[in-house]
């Protein structure tokens, strides 16, 4: 009796072959499910904790002739501000530049796109520098603390249409509330962030 062996050999390398493709299509499927998604997700929440951060540690300031206030920007909603939601508010170039890092966080594709959405409605096109000199005083010229200006700066209306001080608060405040909501519907531990909510 004569045993071939080369096409037994032959068939032994033929199933490790498909043993070692059929493992390598497994493992690619879990990665693809477990390792792409869950990296997608961990920067997500980081981006995300990244613009709550952001907004915790930086402060809006508001002056006219008469009146001067800084507020936190995680906290624009607090009540001892109330007296001047009904102001109007002026902004110049510096502040939209200094709003740079909010709207990269928005415009970041990894962030969730109902954040975006919120980010996007703090963004401006135009500056009308179209206050009259008689109305300044009822218009709060708006900074962020902490970032380039100049005393010589121009103010005017953002996108040419008037804004009153609880309009721009509550969309800061919109972007904040929308992160955190996110951060609760996608993190599976629950987080005691320190911000106001």
């Amino acid at each position: 009796m004569h045993i071939e062996i080369e096409p037994i050999s032959t068939i032994i390398i033929l199933i490790t072959a498909i043993a070692t493709i059929l493992t390598f299509f497994v493992a690619t499927l879990l990665y693809e499910k477990f390792g792409i998604e869950k990296l997608l997700k961990e920067n997500a929440t980081l981006k995300t904790i990244d613009l709550l951060d952001f907004l915790k540690n930086h402060y809006l300031s508001f002056h006219n002739n008469d009146l001067f206030f800084s507020i936190n920007m995680g906290n624009l909603l607090d009540k001892k501000y109330r007296k001047y939601h009904q102001y109007r508010v002026s902004f110049s170039p510096s502040f939209f530049d200094a709003m740079e890092p909010i709207m990269k966080y928005g415009n970041s594709v990894i962030v969730s796109k109902t954040i975006s959405e919120k980010t996007q409605k703090l963004s401006w096109s135009s500056i009308m520098y179209d206050i009259k000199k008689e109305e300044e005083g009822s218009y709060l010229k708006t900074k962020m603390l902490g970032f380039a200006s100049t005393s010589a700066e121009q103010f005017g209306r953002m996108n040419d249409k008037d804004m009153k001080l609880v309009e721009l608060f509550q969309l800061f405040d919109d972007v904040k509330n929308e992160a955190l909501m996110w951060l609760r519907a996608n993190c599976k531990q629950k987080f005691d962030l320190n911000i106001v909510e």
